[in-house]
């Protein structure tokens, strides 16, 4: 849960996007993945408070050697921002165990 703001004087919107970015297990993989976004309309001057969730299931991949779905244990990073590459909103960091 975040707030955002329009600090100009014309309506416009945001796009918030949350990426994650996985603990590094030597696999080919991007460095972040897209889990959740929403484009919020703000009049000037208006905020508002957005949430976004990631269910459990967006952090997993496929497992071959078991033939499952499976969350990796580490270090996990949320990284929020309007694009990919402007994350530096808030970057949260969390731990799953195996």
């Amino acid at each position: 849960t975040l707030q955002i703001r329009n600090l100009g004087t014309v309506a416009g919107a945001e796009v918030v996007q949350v990426y994650v970015s996985s603990p590094d297990d030597g696999a080919a993989k991007p460095v972040k993945l897209l889990r959740a976004f929403r484009k919020v309309p703000l009049q000037p001057g208006e905020a508002q408070e957005v949430t976004l969730t990631i269910p459990m299931r967006d952090l997993a991949h496929y497992d071959v050697k078991t033939g499952s779905w499976k969350v990796q244990g580490g270090s996990y990073r949320l990284l929020v921002g309007n694009s990919s590459r402007q994350s530096a909103l808030q970057q949260i960091g969390f731990s799953v165990s195996d």
